[in-house]
């Protein structure tokens, strides 16, 4: 008779969240990991919280948070409070963009709403920039030297047009970093002129936002990220997080 053996699990995978408007959640957020059990999700504010893990790649994430109303035993129960699609790839690393959503009423919690991106070192690794324009329209982008349309979206990696600390110098080099949009006539209105740090093991998340009213300029937040330096004898793409 042969032996049976369950099924195995599927592969564990982790997520750090960032709370994009900047002001940080009103309130504490949980997600399951790979057993069900609800496990509290740090959300950042200026940057990423603590990664956790979660149930199997591929799977929405469902994010929770406490009932209203405990359970009759006194036991804190937990409700969805939104729910996040795993970005295409099968990334094992994703990031978590959070903010508020709309609530239906002011005696119900809102929503909360977002996208997830692939945050494993293949999909984003260190030595570039990604670009995430929530906008509903296409800018315009300075990199460095290099100019490129920025559409609405995710943008693929960009390499630091700078080298990180070369060799003699002990203050990181910086490149330029600008956002442009159309305006009437064919023109483009200058929004954000600014520039980027290029130091070793970093890279950087740049979020594009809408302004709080129709006419405001958008804001351009970034959220820099130095991953420590594989050890000596770690295998080709093996880094620490």
């Amino acid at each position: 008779m042969p032996l049976l053996f369950g099924a195995e699990p599927p592969p564990s995978a982790q997520v750090t969240a960032i709370w994009i408007d900047g002001r940080g959640p009103a309130s504490e957020y949980f997600v399951t990991n790979a057993k069900g059990q609800p496990q509290k999700l740090a959300v950042g504010a200026g940057s990423r919280g603590a990664p956790v893990s979660v149930g199997a790649v591929g799977q929405s994430v469902v994010i929770l948070r406490k009932a209203a109303a405990p359970a009759t035993s006194g036991a804190a129960t937990y409700e969805p409070a939104g729910e996040i699609a795993w970005p295409a790839g099968g990334s094992r690393k994703i990031l978590l963009l959070l903010a508020a959503g709309m609530a239906p009423s002011k005696t119900v919690s809102p929503p909360v709403k977002g996208m997830a991106l692939a945050d494993d070192f293949t999909g984003f690794p260190v030595g570039t920039l990604k670009i995430t324009n929530f906008l509903n329209s296409e800018l315009f982008g300075r990199v460095g030297d290099a100019m490129r349309p920025i559409p609405p979206g995710v943008s693929p990696v960009v390499p630091y047009p700078v080298t990180a600390l070369p060799p003699g110098e002990k203050r990181a080099q910086n490149f330029a970093l600008g956002f442009a949009r159309n305006i009437e006539g064919g023109r483009t209105d200058l929004f954000y002129n600014g520039r980027v740090d290029a130091w070793p093991h970093s890279r950087t998340l740049v979020l594009i936002l809408p302004g709080q009213n129709a006419k405001d300029d958008p804001v351009v937040r970034t959220i820099f990220d130095v991953v420590p330096p594989p050890p000596p004898n770690a295998p080709p793409g093996v880094r620490p997080r």
